[in-house]
């Protein structure tokens, strides 16, 4: 996405009459909460699943006599 796009619609966004300005910055807003809950999601999958790998009885054992 260039400059120019963005500065391009806030021109346009900034002409909405009434409401119509806030109601396109909350559901901007409202798209980068959604795409940072996926992301914080799949952070925490990641995470699940590599305790997965580590949590074994071996590892234990190692890590006890460190």
């Amino acid at each position: 996405m260039n400059n120019w796009w963005i500065f391009d619609t806030f021109q346009t966004t900034a002409r909405l009459p009434g409401q119509g300005a806030i109601e396109v910055a909350d559901f901007i807003g409202y798209l980068n909460a959604k795409r940072e809950r996926e992301a914080l999601k799949n952070l925490e999958y990641a995470s699940l699943t590599s305790m997965e790998f580590w949590n074994n009885s071996v590892d234990d054992e190692v890590w006890n006599n460190v």
